[in-house]
């Protein structure tokens, strides 16, 4: 039976031959049969001579691939991708390079570390696949925030419908150092006319971010959806001050006007090592 990295080389390579240059042609036949040390000489030579340097790269990718050496070819097709961004098939390259890496880690961490990648990358082009890989993150590691806080952005952010909501109650129930889930569940009971549960949760933002400052954790959340070229597993991430100003204007706005000052006081008094409340108490 033939194996499934067999099958995939396979059905990958016409698409490479279909636009590649004549003199490309033998590299590629030796991927289709297999013969990745003979197709890693031949990509190797053909860099210092041929000027289809996608053409080349992806071979020698694939070569890499098909030998497993995964590291070689992740970090050829990220530097292609830095060069080519928006070239739909490196990112396909990048994902069978990280699918048949799964075949053969053997921590947990290295399996979360590659569906994170799979993830990011198809935040923008596909968030089917983003989501699905964000589900097996979930299923490795249960009580983990981080997949979950993922999964609400991306919903929220596409408008794809409101099960960002329970994502995000999941995200706070694994503490999630983010602001941002509890914002957008105070936006969506305003959008259903809770509006106590809305103040409720826009307040529990506030003091979430305020215990951040006064114990000078500094720690960062993440604060949008960035385009990400799958070059950095690490997330983007921005401060928290930017997203505690918003959870504080947001808190305000669902106050009745005379029982503002009265309230940012009373806070105030919670978090007195804290100056950003100051800004606004009159």
């Amino acid at each position: 039976m033939m194996s499934l990295k067999k099958m995939l080389f396979i059905i990958m390579v016409p698409f490479i031959l279909w636009g590649a240059s004549k003199e490309l042609e033998p590299g590629f036949q030796y991927l289709e049969n297999q013969a990745y040390d003979k197709a890693v000489t031949f990509f190797e030579n053909a860099s210092n001579t041929s000027s289809d340097t996608l053409q080349v790269g992806l071979g020698l990718a694939r070569a890499y691939t098909g030998m497993g050496d995964f590291k070689k070819a992740e970090a050829l097709l990220l530097s292609l991708q830095s060069k080519y961004y928006g070239e739909p098939q490196i990112p396909e390259d990048l994902e069978q390079v990280y699918r048949q890496s799964l075949s053969v880690v053997t921590t947990q961490q290295d399996s979360l570390q590659l569906y994170s990648k799979i993830a990011r990358m198809y935040e923008d082009m596909d968030p089917q696949i983003s989501l699905a890989a964000y589900k097996s993150m979930v299923a490795i590691k249960p009580d983990w925030d981080y997949p979950y806080l993922r999964m609400g952005l991306l919903l929220y952010f596409v408008g794809m419908d409101t099960a960002y909501v329970d994502y995000y109650r999941k995200a706070i129930q694994y503490n999630t150092p983010s602001l941002l889930p509890y914002l957008h569940i105070a936006g969506y009971y305003v959008e259903i006319d809770e509006l106590q549960q809305a103040r409720d949760m826009a307040l529990k933002a506030v003091e979430k971010g305020l215990g951040q400052l006064q114990t000078e954790k500094k720690e960062k959340i993440d604060f949008k959806l960035e385009n990400n070229n799958g070059a950095q597993h690490t997330q983007e991430k921005e401060d928290v001050e930017p997203v505690l100003y918003m959870a504080i204007d947001q808190w305000l706005e669902l106050l009745p006007e005379q029982e503002r000052q009265e309230s940012l006081v009373e806070l105030q008094k919670q978090f007195p090592k804290t100056t950003i409340l100051k800004e606004y108490i009159e």
